[in-house]
């Protein structure tokens, strides 16, 4: 039988999301019919990002004024990434793993008419980009964060950005 609210290779619609904004791998159920090592499920607690937060909703502002809803993605305490629902299909940045920059992610993997979009750091009307987490820290705390305009895609980052735990 299906478990609600799993999603397996995508992300939860935006009312889930926003219901649910704190989500974690679903890896205890990998072998059930329908899901994988992407398989997503809601995180039991709501109310803060624990350190078993996998995934973390988010707002992003980007420089020409508009808003879009994104999730923020973890790894072992670090953002890895930003999530971006453009209103249409979802792009991502990715954090190198020393936290010293940021890099789209383009689907090289896929065919280019499958691939989801992509977006450049020098992108003026989206960047600087204010990023803040839906829920915060156990103490209320939300994160916040600005992804910079980068003339250059291998611009660096002057410091890293966030390690929680």
């Amino acid at each position: 039988m299906a478990r609600p609210h799993r999603y397996t290779g995508c992300w939860p619609p935006l009312g889930v999301l926003s219901e649910y904004p704190n989500w974690v791998l679903a890896i205890d159920e990998e072998t059930e019919p329908g899901q994988d090592e992407t398989t997503i499920k809601p995180e039991p607690q709501q109310a803060f990002i624990s350190k078993e937060t996998d995934y973390s909703a988010a707002i992003v502002h980007f420089a020409n004024g508009s808003t879009a809803s994104g999730v923020l993605g973890f790894i072992n305490g670090k953002i890895e990434s930003v999530n971006v629902f453009n209103g249409q299909d979802w792009w991502t940045l990715q954090g190198e793993f020393n936290q010293t920059r940021w890099k789209p992610l383009v689907e090289t993997w896929l065919p280019p008419e499958q691939r989801r979009p992509s977006v450049s750091l020098s992108d003026k009307d989206l960047f600087p980009a204010q990023v803040r987490s839906r829920l915060g820290y156990p103490s209320g705390e939300p994160i916040a964060f600005t992804i910079p305009l980068a003339p250059d895609a291998a611009t660096p980052v002057r410091k890293s950005w966030f390690r929680f735990w």
